[in-house]
């Protein structure tokens, strides 16, 4: 995460997953909008047959009941959920409260109501708590718990990269990933070879950290995959053809226009501002860089 060090940035990243899934708890959960969302759209669609001279097709009219049926089952369950959480909370809340009178009773010496509270409470009190976790584990609407995925996902936001697809398939993503670039750019199968081998080796740990993943020279005339494998690879290894950084070297056909690259040397007018490739890897450090 550029401009920001640990520990702060791993603070901020946790802070910021909590607050998201606070959000997330208190306001109504994604899975209900967005069945909320299809009904209203099927109910429009309805609405526009019911204008029209032509009788309803029967496949709307199952699809508007299936999704109504949907929503009312989310509903009951979110509604349970909530209650759970509720009474979670009043649990979590007695069991502090019941570790301080355990502390209490035991400072002061009152071994009979430790006791009491130790073997007579305190066993009922966990075996609902850890029910009510249980029966909240089982794929909940609401979650209170910060889990990797939301790291992740806080992440792919700040930074542009798609953390989620990084903790998911890495190897299987690496083998197949000559097929799916051969699925974009035809007829070049030595160029797609060497990006992927290039793509491998890196992951493997045979490339210096210090170093760009490859550089490759593609050469060759209009339309016969050179731009298009940039973006194909860009869409493989980010999940997005957004994360090709693209300059247009006609730009910078005069020796002195490559400061505007790297930027100003020492003492001249810009220094201070950075260069325009150095600004774009700084903010997003994982991209595709295509000089066209």
């Amino acid at each position: 995460i550029a401009d920001r060090c640990l520990p702060d940035a791993a603070i901020d990243l946790i802070d910021e997953a909590a607050a998201q899934l606070r959000m997330e708890v208190t306001s109504k959960p994604q899975l209900v909008e967005q069945a909320e969302a299809e009904l209203r759209r099927l109910d429009l669609a309805l609405l526009a047959a019911e204008a029209s001279p032509l009788e309803a097709p029967p496949a709307l009219l199952q699809q508007q009941r299936q999704a109504s049926e949907q929503l009312a089952q989310l509903q009951r369950r979110w509604a349970h959920e909530r209650e759970l959480l509720a009474e979670l909370h009043q649990v979590l809340q007695q069991d502090e409260d019941l570790r301080q009178a355990m502390a209490l009773a035991e400072r002061d010496g009152q071994l009979e109501q430790l006791a009491r509270l130790q073997y007579d409470q305190w066993p009922g009190l966990q075996r609902r708590r850890e029910a009510l976790e249980a029966e909240l584990s089982d794929q909940p609407l609401l979650r209170e718990q910060v889990e990797p995925g939301d790291i992740a996902d806080v992440v792919a936001r700040s930074t542009g990269i798609p953390v989620q697809q990084l903790l998911a398939g890495e190897r299987q993503k690496l083998l197949e990933l000559e097929a799916r670039l051969a699925e974009r750019v035809i007829g070049q199968p030595e160029a797609v070879a060497a990006v992927a081998a290039a793509i491998r080796r890196a992951r493997a740990g045979m490339q210096s950290a210090r170093r760009p993943v490859g550089s490759f020279l593609f050469l060759g005339p209009t339309g016969v995959g050179k731009t298009e494998l940039a973006k194909a690879l860009a869409a493989a290894l980010f999940d997005e053809e957004e994360a090709l950084v693209r300059f247009d070297m006609s730009e910078f056909m005069e020796r002195n226009a490559v400061a505007r690259l790297v930027g100003a040397p020492p003492g001249y007018v810009g220094y201070e501002e950075g260069g325009q490739l150095t600004e774009a890897v700084r903010r997003r450090p994982y991209a595709v860089l295509l000089l066209d």
